[in-house]
């Protein structure tokens, strides 16, 4: 049999006290100062009793499964909350004023694409008011310079139509920077145009008779050379001693030179006259007789119509003449009257003539006679 057993001493139960190593000084409280004990009672009893700030507690899953404990203050949440809701609140106004200056950007946009059509608009009307009044003023300056002409030719006395229609307008292009201003340069030349189709109406309306009577008035020379011998009191030429009433021009010119009837007529009188040779009157009307005297051949007979510039004859010295040259002769009325005022430029031609026995130097000077 095996010895017996040592037995263990039982453990004493637990009291609860913390029993301190042996080598450990057993402790003691301190004593305190009464008098310092004291004034941190009144100290206390001043501030009173301190509370403990409230803390939201959390608990999270730590590692290897074990629960960790987060306090976090009431404040702090509290302050967090505030500036989130401060941050939305601000991000909310931030977009209603993005919204509204973006609306007010769109409104200008609109407003300037309107302006920005409406000028151009304006500028095409501009632009094409310009070039209307430049066409206008085109075709007032022609139909201007056509009825001078016409009634240049016509012998029809000038019109001031159009200078009162035009009064005004500008000297310069009418490429006017104003729109106004281009539509009432349009305006005064639209009112030009009707004053002066009427005005051309009536001259067409009245150029059948100016024309009747320029055709039928004497205005040109019947042939081109110095004037021999005027109308007026002279010498005789056959006879020096005797002065006489020239009631004619001689018009010195070489024989065979182109006669010219001076305008529209009738030949009343084609042949031969002792005085003035191969003669030729034609009777233009309004009383006037047109008298062609020395001439070597006649182109035309009695009766016959002849126009202004139409030739009738040759030149001679046919008849009572001295030299080769045309006795060009005017009767008003039966009467001799000076061809002068019918013959233009005649005074520069007269010029290089002279007065008085003109006729006996002239066919000295230049080979031609006169009668």
């Amino acid at each position: 049999m095996l010895g017996a057993l040592p037995v263990m001493p039982r453990a004493k139960p637990h009291d609860g006290r913390i029993r301190m190593p042996a080598w450990m000084p057993a402790w003691r409280p301190a004593r305190r100062d009464p008098r310092i004990a004291g004034r941190a009672l009144a100290a206390t009893a001043r501030v009173g009793p301190r509370r403990e700030a409230r803390r939201l507690t959390l608990w999270l899953q730590g590692g290897a499964g074990v629960p960790r404990r987060v306090d976090i203050p009431v404040a702090t949440i509290a302050m967090a909350v505030l500036c989130i809701a401060a941050c939305v609140a601000g991000s909310i106004e931030y977009g209603v004023s993005s919204e509204a200056r973006a609306r007010s950007l769109q409104i200008q946009a609109a407003r300037l694409s309107v302006e920005a059509t409406a000028g151009a608009r304006a500028e095409g009307q501009l632009s094409q008011l310009q070039q209307q009044a430049a066409s206008l003023k085109e075709t007032l300056k022609t139909i201007t310079q056509l009825d001078g002409q016409v009634r240049a030719e016509a012998g029809a006395p000038t019109s001031n139509t159009t200078t009162k229609a035009t009064a005004g307008l500008p000297s310069s292009d009418p490429a006017v920077s104003h729109l106004d201003a281009a539509g009432g340069v349009l305006r005064q030349l639209q009112q030009a145009i009707p004053a002066l189709a009427h005005d051309v109406q009536n001259l067409g309306q009245s150029m059948t008779g100016w024309t009747a009577d320029a055709a039928h008035t004497p205005s040109i020379w019947p042939v081109q050379g110095p004037i021999t011998s005027p109308f007026g009191a002279r010498l005789n030429p056959f006879n020096t001693a005797q002065s006489e009433i020239h009631t004619g021009v001689d018009i010195g010119v070489v024989t065979g030179t182109p006669v010219h009837a001076t305008a529209d007529g009738t030949v009343v009188f084609a042949g031969w006259n002792y005085i003035y040779g191969n003669q030729v009157i034609v009777s233009v009307g309004g009383g006037l007789d047109t008298m062609f005297g020395h001439n070597s051949r006649l182109l035309v007979r009695s009766g016959q119509q002849v126009a202004k510039g139409q030739v009738i004859a040759l030149s001679g010295s046919t008849g009572w003449s001295t030299g080769p040259h045309v006795h060009y002769e005017i009767d008003q009325n039966g009467q001799p009257v000076n061809p002068a005022p019918y013959l233009p430029g005649y005074a520069e031609v007269a010029g290089g003539g002279g007065a008085g026995s003109v006729e006996a130097g002239s066919a000295g000077n230049f080979g031609y006679g006169g009668r």
